[in-house]
């Protein structure tokens, strides 16, 4: 049951680090994540180089999502940790309420501010190799971000191993993302770690 319980978390991470990592022309068995999807019409750069994150910035990148705001802001720990200090430097106060599973989480603008240990802080921006994006997401069956899954997720026992005093697990999960309209997905790239 613990090996079980592992295998299902290692895929938990897998799925997570695909949805924003994920590009299928480099592993045929993924899918495209954030980074692919997300496309030129709606990406902003910090600058050439990469600069300092800045609430003007974000404000931009939000406009990007059209028919309103996006349901998420999804950054790493690190760019959160900036966008708290420039609120509190902004004598804005930072705003923070409960998700549906009743877990405190950072607003700004309304909109929850999520972090991801999967979200690279190594991204290449013209000379700048440590910086990191924001992705607005709005999530909809209809005209958003959707995930697709074929079928559940199935545990399938494999047994004793011939070779060695084990059995084995195998944890199956058949699923992708659909982006069903451009304008659902924005990205501000190139923050710098200043």
């Amino acid at each position: 049951a613990i090996q079980t319980l592992l295998r299902a978390k290692s895929v938990a991470r897998k799925w997570e680090d695909t949805f924003i990592t994920g590009d299928d022309s480099v592993d045929t068995n993924s899918f495209d994540g954030l980074g692919i999807l997300a496309v030129a019409a709606q990406e902003l750069t910090m600058g050439a180089n990469g600069a300092a994150l800045t609430l003007a910035k974000l404000d931009e990148m939000i406009d990007l999502i059209k028919g309103g705001k996006p349901d998420i802001l999804m950054m790493a720990k690190r760019t959160r940790r900036k966008l708290k200090a420039l609120l509190t430097a902004s004598a804005h106060y930072v705003e923070s309420g409960a998700d549906q599973f009743g877990r405190q989480v950072m607003f700004y603008d309304g909109i929850p501010v999520l972090a991801s240990d999967w979200l690279p802080i190594t991204e290449t921006e013209g000379t700048e190799s440590a910086a990191s994006s924001i992705y607005g997401i709005h999530f909809s069956e209809s005209d958003g971000l959707v995930g697709l899954q074929n079928g559940a997720i199935e545990v399938v026992d494999l047994g004793q191993l011939e070779t060695k005093d084990a059995a084995r697990v195998r944890v199956r999960w058949y699923t992708g993302l659909g982006l069903l309209r451009d304008s659902a997905l924005a990205r501000l790239r190139g923050i710098n770690a200043a």
